[in-house]
């Protein structure tokens, strides 16, 4: 078995043979380490990856509330703005960001992750521990969803989700269509399952369902894969992650699935992209690091949340390699972001005339260019003011972030400001690098 170099996150496996001699090309994601560490194995057509112990989980448990909560706060800082009035170019990193929207059975669209009385009678079993019959019971289910997905085929995937999530299905029709377009004509591949049974759980102390929290270490490493589901039902439960290569573009559907009368339903769907302007998430990964051996702080910082968006499937999902990848952007934050960037804690930005600029929330985005990924920043301002003075505004914060972040030129392709001043709509514009001057 041949496997490509890869610095960590999922790993991916080159070709193998099968047992009947049949040679197959398969790319395979795993939660991995390099390929000079890691060795496969294959499990009745499905695969899995087995991990060495190089990354000892020591804070995962702890941080992975706080970490979710930070990935969720930039999402739903960035579909706020766009959602509330964006100009044709924005409007479709809103329409890619809906995409990826949380979106499962008795939560909300938006979800914050809380560690706090989580429920502790759950058992999670991976795909190589589990008996035959549910993996491939798992692997059918989750195939048969994408297939859905990939024919737009919106009643379909409503009639297989669990009751709960059936009723509520408003927002999920628009979900499914965005993603078709993505996935059509790719290859649906099932990377990994995961049985998750949390039938023993117990209500919280007022009656509303608990806080599931799925501990599973990987093939009896000290490297896990967790999952921490608020206000989850009691029941059986498994999550599936489909691979969709060779269409449009590819794309991950992971599936949280309810075990309803002996058979699997759909109790969430997790659609993203694999790729951020052509990119993989290792390659993000692998830049971000170079860049910090750089001092590019500020890109590197960028460069791993891009990594992170793109390797983590859902966002109450959380593996030792996503922690690490967490604990790599933390160090390399510029000292200016040790504690993060909000309304509380801007970045304060001085241009070449003096004035300050404060921004309260920075991220990446991939919606125009084909070749960088695009900075985004978002500016807290008093007053919009008129048309051109926000505009002249907007570009003399590009200047003040580039000159105190020259690196970023050769990092990004452009940069987004969204200005926001209380009770207004945000004013967006967009510059390439070269046009920042």
């Amino acid at each position: 078995m041949e496997a490509e170099d890869r610095v960590g996150g999922w790993l991916r496996i080159g070709s193998f043979a099968t047992s009947g001699n049949a040679q197959f090309e398969k790319h395979l994601e795993f939660w991995g380490v390099p390929s000079a560490e890691a060795r496969a194995e294959i499990d009745s057509g499905l695969s899995s990856q087995s991990i060495y112990r190089d990354v000892i989980l020591s804070c995962a448990r702890k941080r992975m509330g706080r970490a979710d909560f930070t990935g969720l706060t930039v999402v739903c800082t960035r579909l706020a703005v766009i959602s509330r009035g964006s100009p044709a170019g924005a409007g479709k990193a809103g329409h890619r960001m809906m995409a990826g929207v949380m979106m499962r059975l008795g939560s909300s669209l938006l979800a914050v992750l809380l560690v706090g009385g989580v429920a502790r009678a759950e058992t999670c079993t991976t795909q190589s521990q589990m008996p035959a019959a549910d993996r491939s019971a798992l692997a059918d289910a989750a195939r048969g969803l994408a297939a859905k997905v990939q024919a737009d085929d919106v009643s379909g995937v409503q009639a297989a989700a669990a009751p709960e999530y059936a009723q509520s299905f408003s927002g999920i029709g628009g979900v499914v269509n965005s993603t078709a377009a993505k996935v059509k004509g790719g290859v649906p591949v099932v990377t990994q399952v995961y049985l998750l049974d949390g039938s023993s759980m117990k209500p919280g102390a007022n009656g509303a369902a608990a806080d599931a929290q799925f501990f599973c270490t990987l093939n009896k490493t000290e490297t896990e894969a967790d999952f921490l589901i608020p206000g989850l039902l009691p029941g059986k439960y498994g999550f599936a992650i489909v691979d969709v290569k060779g269409g449009v573009e590819p794309w991950r559907l992971s599936f949280l699935l309810k075990q309803e009368q002996g058979r699997w339903t759909m109790a969430g769907f997790y659609p993203k992209p694999m790729t951020a302007a052509g990119h993989d998430g290792v390659w993000y990964w692998s830049q971000a690091r170079t860049m910090t051996a750089a001092k590019e702080r500020l890109s590197a910082w960028l460069y791993y949340q891009q990594a992170a968006d793109l390797l983590d499937p859902a966002g109450f999902v959380q593996s030792t390699n996503l922690e690490k990848l967490r604990a790599e952007e933390s160090s390399a934050a510029p000292p200016t972001l040790s504690d993060g960037v909000s309304a509380d804690a801007p970045l304060v930005v001085k241009g070449p005339d003096g004035v300050e600029y404060h921004f309260i929330a920075l991220g990446v985005d991939d919606s125009l260019s084909k070749s960088k990924i695009d900075v985004t920043a978002h500016l807290k301002v008093d007053q919009m003011g008129d048309p051109e003075a926000a505009k002249k505004r907007n570009s003399d914060a590009m200047v003040a972030l580039v000159t105190a972040y020259p690196e970023m030129r050769k990092a990004f392709e452009g940069v987004w400001i969204f200005a926001e001043a209380p009770g207004q709509n945000p004013f967006i514009t967009e510059q390439r690098m070269t046009d920042i001057h």
